[in-house]
């Protein structure tokens, strides 16, 4: 008869501390982002220790805010139909 021994590694589930350090931040802003965010798993009673997987941890990953740059393009047609206007004002 086989005995099933459970696996208590714990992978590739990272800490509140080495998330942080992996992020540059420190561990109260990663938990502020996780309980915000609604990532990461609490274990025991408070405080909790919070375990994050790989896909918690990209979601955590600091997002610019505000709009995105202008396209180049755009950019560009924008600046060729000033530059006709100003060719027929001529």
């Amino acid at each position: 008869m086989q005995t099933h021994t459970p696996d208590t590694s714990l992978g590739d589930l990272r800490t509140t501390e080495q998330v942080a350090a992996e992020l540059g931040i420190s561990a109260r802003q990663v938990q502020a982002l996780a309980r915000a965010r609604g990532v990461g798993a609490r274990l025991g009673p408070p405080p909790h220790a919070i375990l994050f997987t790989p896909a918690d941890v990209d979601a955590l990953r600091i997002r610019k805010v505000g709009r995105p740059p202008k396209d180049d393009t755009k950019a560009n047609t924008r600046d060729e139909h000033t530059r006709e206007k100003e060719a027929n004002n001529e």
